[in-house]
């Protein structure tokens, strides 16, 4: 049997430090990605997380601290799967399809 592959914990911490070095670099306040069901790479890559029919982002400071944030039905399954501890639900991040 073969070994689980996985991203480690400590990547996606490593990945938000070199954000936010370019993020002070080019005298940004914040970085901000965003995700979707169709293309949750931005995300994903920063918190390990993927919306699967919500929307989701990630921000980032020059300081190096992160956010995630997701919409309301998307607030459990994110702090199960999510990389970042700072997780924010949001109603803007809600299913598109919400009234």
């Amino acid at each position: 049997m073969t070994a689980r592959v996985y991203i480690p914990d400590h990547e996606y911490k490593e990945r938000i430090q070199r954000a936010a070095k370019l993020a002070a670099d080019k005298g940004l306040d914040i970085l901000i990605v965003n995700s979707n069901e169709a293309d949750y790479a931005n995300a994903r890559y920063f918190s390990g997380f993927w919306p699967l029919f919500e929307r989701a982002g990630v921000a980032i400071t020059p300081a190096g601290d992160a956010a995630l944030m997701v919409g309301p039905e998307s607030s459990v399954y994110a702090r199960d799967f999510g990389k970042i501890d700072k997780q924010f639900t949001l109603m803007e991040y809600r299913e598109s399809a919400n009234p």
